[in-house]
């Protein structure tokens, strides 16, 4: 068919007809559109999940360990803190 015909039959749908297409593609796009939301909120819950059993915190703090001195390690083995 040609564009004319198309034209013309679409044309001839009653008015009831067209609405009920014009809501079925509205309810698809709906859809679709819950679907992509969905699968946003699932990625979202799984990084936020990862960062949380990661340790990491919101304030994006890195805590960096103190290097022991000589001395600081020398009071520990005196005190039997630690084994030699």
């Amino acid at each position: 068919m040609d564009e004319q015909e198309e034209k013309i039959e679409e044309e001839e749908k009653p008015q009831t007809s067209r609405l009920v297409d014009d809501t079925n593609l509205a309810a698809k796009r709906l859809e679709e559109a819950t679907e992509a939301a969905k699968a946003e909120r699932i990625a979202a819950e799984e990084s936020y999940s990862k960062m949380k059993l990661g340790g990491e915190t919101n304030a994006g703090q890195i805590v960096e360990e103190k290097e022991e001195t000589p001395k600081e390690y020398a009071e520990k083995v005196m005190t039997g803190k630690i084994e030699k």
